[in-house]
């Protein structure tokens, strides 16, 4: 067979030669796919309004896979989710899972360098994470389309052939421990350790997940272990493509996607592991009727009910727990949380189910206490078994709405960001037919009543425990859990107490809510036929207000944000007019609760919150409270740099001026003198957009006879210039937490497009802990933050040495690399937003710095491709370089005092002297000045003046 094929390849005339090899190429391409799937989905339910194409398979080895085509993406990415998680650690290695999840980083046989995959990422424009949980482990990345084949083969590698090197092994452990002490003041992990520590011990849930240094080091060795070898066994033992899935995204179409697929993910063992299943609850008898005490960090007061459950997961179309949360955790009229609020007792309630593992879950409702709420915990609980639910019985009607709600959120759909949509998928293909992976979160189909009814009966008075959360039971606690050292006590509930809450009556004052009056009806886009700007554009300006629009032709979805600025004078005048802004936010926010609730089931969400500059009416947006010591020195930075801050102390002691008089004073003379900036973007036409102004500004003109500020008033905040080859240092300290951390920050100057591109430049090639830009108020610098157990002084040096090496880098790096570096800032800047909303935030910021420039990203990409490796080098010496006359340094650092971080003098400071990574310190530098009082720093630099504060504005 083999000479006859050749004679009738050599009779072939050349031309033809090649058409046959690809005709055989292509048929064995074909003949491979075959074979090496067992199934292949293509129906896939997918979003109405989403125009990717999806595909998903089983391969022969029974991975699922999940193929995602989007010609219009500008990253690709991809996540493999193992069905193995923090509960299959051996019971003497606490932590070994999510220690294998760091370890499969750390080199493969194909690629042993450590850093290969993160540094291929790094130079394409791509990044890279993963997660453990209870029962599955998420890795994930994206990167350039163009590059994607390259990253996906290093990806896969993780699942073939990690080397888990014992030198890898014995640094990363010191990662992991250090994640670990980062979690040790935080209230989340020391509330769900306890939780752990307090349900049956032997089942598998009570582990300790994370691990730290003395589980996965000292201890092992102590007896004999190498942990090593177990990681092998580990990975042997779970990591089997059975239980793994994968999901890609990439502009390659479905057929593409489906040859990589199965060219680099085939060679996953199958080791036929039987995903684990836990029969038993962690919550048996002897756990339950339970009350703890527990002592928080911070000083919040909480009361946390619990009720063990299934697993709802297979119940996926009637989602009996989202049915439950939803009337249980509801905010409006009638609602427990208006009954509750009325007492004075709580201020907001959250309900729903808690997934655990595979097997068992938790339905929970959680409350946020007032003072006089932590004396009626059981009075709270009481309330939550005198609701109508059990009276009522499941109601048809209120599934339907629960179902409309969903679908239409499901039909609606924001693109999400690739990395995060691949992370999900991966995820949910464990849990929903392959049809169904994409909308099974989403779609309602199924009204069951016994489920819910069957789900309700879990959440009885037999079957409860509660958790009293507040620095008011310290007096209480007797235990201390083992890894966090939190202060806790357990408590049996009284059989009095039982009776109490099993025989209480309905609460008349509970009832269902109402229908939902918000859930729109009407889809339609608006069109026109005018040319539509790219950019917003300038609708209106008076005196009083400006008014910028934009018609969304990007997303075509049926929605709008809109953002508004209230913007005063007195917004920030003194710490007294800044609580009494803030006062009034929470004020009107609370207030509005019940009628907002509905709205925002609809999908009309809103939030007002004060800045420094008045109020914003902005779609719903987060504020992270800083609980750890590297968000302290960004807050302190902040306070030295700005030219008006009011420190957390001097806010504190304003507040016993705070009274209902002066509330209700300060509101009138905060409205009389405004300027008002609005952004609408989305389907809405200019006429509704003038209108939507229109009404807020007759609204206020009217009622508080507004008035205009005078131009010169609407300048905004400005920023301290450092003086030339200053260096100064600025120390704190922490009592919470062990860990100590440094922000070194150099300051470049004011923004300009040239600058702006050699600083986003330097930040790509900064391989630090945390690297990158600090822009406020015009002026911007290169920022480093590093935190850990050494002392902040070591860790500044070390941020010295590791600049000076820079040098070194610059000098010796290839003109091919400089310019994989900065293609891969060029591509990162050019990567729209994949939301409405998110591109909305990208243009208010334009708005609310005075700068307008909506175009940001295209002219300073244009300009970045004139940026020489010389113009680069220039810059480091100008400004980072220690010699230069002209570099500006601010080192803001905060020393641990908690017994046993870097300032603690009881014991020796783990402040090691003698690095081990080679890098020899700089020259000591001179004129190093400590800064004592920061009043008297910033007196004595001067502000960016006002004339160069309107050139940034208008440049």
């Amino acid at each position: 067979m083999t000479i006859f094929f050749i004679k009738n390849l050599l009779a072939l005339n050349l031309k033809n030669v090649n058409k046959v090899f690809l005709q055989i190429n292509s048929r064995r391409s074909v003949f491979l796919q075959v074979m090496s799937v067992k199934k292949r989905e293509n129906n896939i339910i997918s979003s109405a309004e989403d125009k990717r194409k999806y595909r998903a398979l089983v391969l022969k080895n029974d991975m699922k896979v999940m193929l995602i085509s989007d010609p219009a993406t500008d990253k690709s990415a991809a996540a493999l989710d193992v069905h193995i998680g923090s509960m299959s650690d051996p019971w003497e290695l606490p932590g070994l899972a999510h220690f294998c999840e760091h370890m499969l980083f750390m080199g493969t046989e194909k690629y042993p360098s450590e850093n290969d995959y993160n540094k291929y990422l790094s130079e394409n424009g791509g990044g890279s994470n993963a997660y453990t949980a209870a029962d599955h482990t998420n890795y994930y990345f994206d990167v350039a389309p163009e590059d994607f084949k390259g990253a996906i083969d290093r990806f896969a590698q993780f699942f073939i052939t990690p080397l888990f090197t014992e030198s890898a092994v014995d640094r990363e452990v010191n990662a992991v421990n250090s994640e670990h002490e980062k979690n040790l003041q935080n209230d989340y992990w020391r509330l769900s350790q306890v939780e752990k520590f307090t349900s049956d011990p032997d089942h598998d849930y009570s582990k300790f997940g994370t691990g730290n240094k003395d589980t996965l080091d000292i201890i092992p060795k102590q007896n004999g272990i190498s942990v090593r070898n177990c990681l092998l066994d580990f990975h042997k033992k779970y990591y089997s493509a059975n239980i793994m899935a994968l999901a890609l995204l990439g502009k390659e179409n479905l057929n593409e996607l489906e040859e990589i697929a199965i060219g680099l993910f085939s060679d996953v063992e199958n080791h036929d592991v039987q995903i684990p299943y836990w029969r038993k609850h962690p919550f048996t008898e002897k756990e339950l009727k339970k009350k703890a005490f527990i002592v928080p960090v911070k000083d919040i007061r909480n009361l946390n009910i619990t009720f063990p459950i299934p697993d709802l997961r297979p119940y996926y179309k009637t989602s009996p727990g989202h049915y439950l949360g939803h009337l249980i955790g509801h905010e409006g009229p009638g609602s427990l949380l208006s009954f509750l609020k009325a007492q004075g007792w709580v201020n907001s309630i959250v309900a729903g189910q808690k997934s655990g593992g595979n097997g068992f879950a938790f339905f929970v409702v959680n409350v946020d206490l007032t003072e006089e709420g932590i004396k009626h915990v059981d009075d709270i609980v009481q309330s939550i078994f005198q609701s109508f639910l059990r009276e009522k019985g499941p109601q048809k009607w209120v599934f339907e709405e629960c179902r409309d709600i969903n679908a239409m959120t499901f039909r609606f759909k924001d693109k999400e960001i690739p990395q995060s949509y691949v992370s999900s998928i991966a995820e949910a293909l464990h849990y929903y037919p392959l049809s169904e992976v994409l909308s099974g979160e989403y779609l309602l189909s199924k009204y069951d009543p016994k489920i819910i009814t069957s789900v309700l009966d879990c959440l009885t008075v037999d079957k409860v425990r509660v958790a009293v959360i507040g620095k008011h039971t310290a007096y209480k606690v007797d235990v201390k859990e083992k890894w966090y050292g939190t202060d806790f006590k357990i408590e049996d509930i009284d059989d009095e107490t039982l009776m109490l809450w099993e025989g209480c009556c309905l609460n008349e004052e509970l009832k269902l809510p109402p229908r939902n009056e918000f859930v729109p009806t009407n889809f339609d886009l608006y069109r026109t036929e005018e040319a539509v700007p790219e950019n917003p554009v300038l609708l209106s300006e008076t005196p009083l207000s400006r008014v910028w629009y934009k018609l969304d032709t990007e997303f075509n979805l049926p929605k709008t944000s809109m953002y508004m600025e209230f913007f005063s004078r007195m917004a920030y005048l003194d710490p007294n007019h800044t609580n009494l802004l803030h006062m009034f936010v929470q004020l009107f926010r609370d207030s509005l609760t019940e009628y907002a609730y509905a709205a925002e089931l609809a999908g009309l969400h809103y939030n007002l919150q004060n800045t420094k500059y008045g109020l914003q009416y902005v779609r719903a947006l987060r504020n992270f409270a800083a609980d750890q010591p590297h968000q302290h020195l960004i807050y302190y930075t902040s306070l030295l740099l700005s030219e008006i801050g009011w420190s957390k102390e001097e806010l504190l002691n304003a507040v016993e001026d705070l009274t209902v008089e002066s509330l209700e004073t300060f509101i009138p003379r905060f409205l009389s003198h405004l300027h008002l900036e609005f952004l609408i973007h989305g389907n809405a036409s200019k006429e509704q957009a003038e209108k939507i102004a229109e009404m807020v500004i007759s609204h206020i003109s009217q009622h508080s006879h507004t008035k205009p500020l005078l131009p010169s008033q609407l300048i905004r905040q400005r920023e301290y210039q450092l003086p030339l080859g200053c260096s100064f240092v600025y120390e704190a300290e922490n009592s919470i937490h062990k860990s100590s951390a440094v922000e070194t920050f150099y300051q470049f100057g004011q923004m300009n497009t040239h600058e702006n591109m050699l600083g986003e430049l330097l930040e790509q090639l900064g391989y630090i802990v945390w690297c990158g830009l600090r822009r406020s108020n015009g002026i911007q610098g290169l920022r480093l933050i590093i935190q850990g157990d050494k002392s902040p002084r070591y860790l500044d040096s070390r941020i010295e040495c590791f600049l000076l090496k820079m040098k070194d880098v610059l000098l010796e790096m290839s003109e091919e690399d400089f310019l994989k570096h900065r293609m891969a800032l060029a591509k990162r800047r050019l990567e729209r937003p994949k939301k409405l909303s998110h591109l909305t935030v990208q243009w208010w910021l334009e708005v609310t710095s005075n700068q307008y420039h909506f175009d940001r990203d295209h002219v300073e990409v244009e300009h970045l491709t004139s940026v020489t490796k010389d113009d680069l080098i220039e810059f480091y010496n100008r400004f980072v370089y220690y010699e230069s006359p002209e570099r500006k340094k601010l080192s803001v650092q905060v020393l641990s005092t908690a017994s046993g971080g870097a300032g603690d003098t009881s014991h020796l400071a783990n402040d090691d002297t003698t690095p081990q990574d080679g890098l020899k310190s700089p020259p000591h530098l001179l004129n190093v000045r400590k800064i004592s009082e920061i009043p008297e720093f910033k007196t004595s630099l001067p502000p960016l003046s006002v004339d160069e504060t309107l050139y940034l504005c208008n440049n």
